[in-house]
């Protein structure tokens, strides 16, 4: 009884370690194929943004089916923080892997282009920016505006809005 209750026992142990494993295997060859296709991205898509750099994606981006033809899907940090007007900030922009499309950005304030990203590709993230127009201290209302370009024409295919806020502390 004791023997069955072992092999039982080492039979589960043995099939833990293989779904292990298996789903480690599969993140590692997830994240292999987004760094080395980063670059591949990068030297394929014109006026491609040199800030940006591969998003890690999680397990269930294996998974993730491509958005349709119609949508398109983005990340932004609302609130951008910047030690003074010519200091660099976390933006956290991100293009998910899901969409079909390359994006830019524009930050506007006060109807002045603020910021201004090259092409991003899908899978790809801009972690942190300096403005491009220097801001004195305050806080500053301001719109992103985040373009999808189709990746053959690079032709602007649509435009999304998002409010965000800028604030300068020195």
């Amino acid at each position: 009884m004791d023997l069955r209750r072992e092999r039982r026992k080492s039979g589960r142990i043995v099939g833990l370690v293989g779904t292990v494993v298996v789903l480690a295997s599969a993140v590692l060859l997830a994240l292999l194929v987004s760094y080395y296709s980063d670059s591949e991205k990068q030297s394929m898509i014109k006026n491609a943004d040199k800030r940006a750099s591969a998003a890690m994606q999680g397990i269930t981006a294996i998974f993730d089916k491509e958005n349709a033809e119609d949508e398109f899907s983005y990340e932004i940090k609302e609130k951008l923080s910047f030690e003074s007007g010519d200091a660099s900030a976390k933006l956290l922009l991100k293009n998910p892997s899901v969409n079909r499309y390359v994006m830019y950005l524009e930050i506007v304030v006060d109807d002045k282009v603020a910021l201004k990203t090259g092409n991003i590709a899908p899978g790809q993230i801009i972690r942190e920016v300096k403005l491009d127009t220097e801001l004195s201290k305050g806080e500053y209302a301001a719109v992103a505006y985040i373009y999808a370009v189709d990746p053959e024409s690079f032709k602007t295919v649509g435009m999304v809005t998002q409010p965000i806020t800028i604030n300068i502390k020195k």
